[in-house]
Order: structure tokens, then sequence, then C-alpha cells
């Protein structure tokens, strides 16, 4: 069990700090992640602030819900292709630069 342990973390160490593409989409995506959760605490303060869909679920609980998904694929896609494990690592620093643009989207329309 240890060994089987040692090689899931040492893909893992592969995926995502050895390949400095990934690494530096995985940074950006946590700062970014980090700076939308504080717009979202400053926001929520506000009383007269609004900022749920019809079903209740804000952008930013989408998105860690999303983006635990796209990790996930993008770790074992990374053995089969390089190309597409950026991608999904990629399309993941997109996708929470799209929130933090829709909540100051709701921040100016206070």
């Amino acid at each position: 069990m240890l060994h089987t342990i040692k090689v899931a973390v040492r893909e893992v160490k592969e995926c995502f700090i050895d390949d400095k593409t990934n690494y530096y989409l995985v940074i950006i995506s946590i700062v970014l992640a980090l700076l939308a959760y504080t717009i979202w605490k400053v926001l929520s303060t506000n009383s007269f602030f609004s900022f749920y869909s019809p079903y209740s679920i804000y952008p930013l609980q989408s998105y860690f819900l999303v983006g635990v998904v796209n990790i996930v694929i993008a770790f074992f896609l990374y053995k089969v292709d390089k190309g597409l494990s950026r991608f999904m690592t990629g399309s993941l620093t997109f996708l929470i630069f799209i929130v933090i643009v829709l909540e100051i989207y709701y921040w100016v329309g206070l």
C-alpha cells in the first residue's frame, strides 16, 4: 500500500509540479479562486445584493465543482496526452476568470 501511495504522489508531482505549464496554470487558478472568494465575501456583506441563480447556486460553488472534475481529468489525461492535460488545466484558469468577471459585473451593477 505504501508503494502505491508513493507512485501516486510521484505521478501527481510529475503532472502538476514538474510540468511547468500545468504548474503555473494551477497556481494562477488558485490565486484567482482566492480573489473570487474575497470578492464574494465582500459582496455577501451587502444586504441588498442578491447573487444567487434561480436554483440557489452561486457561480463560485459551481466553479469549485467543475474545478475538481477538471483537475482529476487533467491528471488522468497527462499520461495519454500532455497537450490535453494542459488544455484542461488552462480551461480551469479561464473558468475562474469568467467567474471573476461575472462577480465584477454584479458588483458594478449595484
